[in-house]
C-alpha cells in the first residue's frame, strides 16, 4: 500500500518536473528570435542599452545655451535640468561559434551605446530598434531604425544597416561585395533609377540640380542589406531626397556583385 502511494507521488513529482522544464524552455525561447538561411541558424536575444527618463543637472549656462540655439523647453525642467528619454535596443547572438558571436555582439553593443543620452547635458528623446533584414549565408544584415527629437521643427529618423560574416565575425562593407571595376556603371545605374523616382532630388520634377551629388559620385552609402537577388541600398532623408520622401531603397542587381565572396564561404 505504502509502495503504491510512494510510486504515485514519484510519478506526480516527475510530471511536475517535466511541466516546469517545458515552461522554462518556453520562457527562454520567448526571449529569442530564430533566423535561418541555408545551413545557418541564428538565435537572437533582445538587449537594452538604455531605457527610461534620464535627468541630469548640468551647469545653468549649458541649458541656457541649448535653449538659445532654438530648442524649446520640452526636454528641460524648471530647475534647468535636462531630460533625456531613451529606448535603445540591440540584438545579441546567443549560439554558434563563441568567438565569432562575441566579436559581433561587442560591435553591436558598442554601436547601440553610442546612440541616445551621451553626456551630462543630453536632452531630447531617442529610440533605436532593430530588425534582421536578411540572412544570406554567410552574411546577416541587421537594420537599426533610429529616431531622435530634440524639440526642433521636426524629429529626425533613418536607418543604419550593419552586415556581418557569421562564419568569421568580420563586418562586411560594400566594397567587399561590389566589383570596383564597375564603379562608373553603378553610378550611371543609380542615377538612372533615381531620375525616375518621384521622391528623389534627381527627378526633373523636383527642379533641384543634384547631378553631381557626392552620394552618387562616390557611391557613398554603407547602409545596405543583402538578398538572394542582390544588394538593397538604403538612403536616409536628405541624402538623395527631401525629408518628406523618407527612406529611399534602390536595388543593386547581382550583375554588379562580386559573387566570389559568397561562394568562398558557402562551399566551406
Amino acid at each position: 500500500m505504502f509502495r503504491g502511494i510512494i510510486m504515485k507521488n514519484n510519478i506526480r513529482s516527475l510530471f511536475l518536473v517535466v511541466i516546469i522544464f517545458i515552461c522554462g524552455l518556453k520562457n527562454v525561447y520567448s526571449q529569442t528570435n530564430d533566423v535561418k538561411a541555408d545551413a545557418v541558424v541564428l538565435h537572437i536575444k533582445d538587449q537594452i542599452a538604455q531605457k527610461g527618463d534620464i535627468v541630469s543637472k548640468p551647469s545653468k549656462e549649458k541649458c541656457v545655451m541649448t535653449r538659445a540655439e532654438g530648442y524649446n523647453d520640452l526636454y528641460h525642467t524648471e530647475n534647468d535640468e535636462c531630460v533625456c528619454k531613451a529606448d535603445i535596443h540591440y540584438p545579441e547572438i546567443v549560439n554558434g561559434d563563441y568567438n565569432v558571436a562575441t566579436e559581433i555582439n561587442e560591435y553591436l553593443k558598442k554601436f547601440a551605446e553610442e546612440f541616445g543620452c551621451q553626456d551630462d547635458y543630453s536632452f531630447g528623446e531617442y529610440t533605436l530598434k532593430y530588425k534582421i533584414m536578411s540572412l544570406r549565408s554567410p552574411i546577416v544584415s541587421i537594420e537599426f531604425y533610429y529616431t531622435e527629437d530634440t524639440g526642433g521643427a521636426h524629429g529626425m529618423y533613418g536607418v543604419n544597416t550593419l552586415n556581418f560574416n557569421v562564419k568569421t565575425g568580420d563586418k562586411v562593407l560594400l566594397e567587399d561585395l561590389v566589383n570596383v571595376n564597375n564603379q562608373k556603371k553603378i553610378n550611371d545605374y543609380l542615377l538612372n533609377i533615381l531620375k525616375k523616382d518621384s521622391r528623389s532630388f534627381y527627378n526633373p520634377e523636383m527642379q533641384v540640380d543634384f547631378a553631381s551629388s557626392d552620394v552618387i559620385k562616390n557611391f557613398d552609402t554603407q547602409s545596405f542589406y543583402v538578398t538572394a537577388k542582390g544588394i538593397m541600398l538604403q538612403f536616409n532623408p536628405y541624402e538623395v531626397g527631401p525629408y518628406s520622401s523618407g527612406i529611399i531603397t534602390v536595388e543593386l542587381p547581382s550583375e554588379f556583385i562580386n559573387q566570389d565572396y559568397f561562394t568562398k564561404y558557402v562551399t566551406k
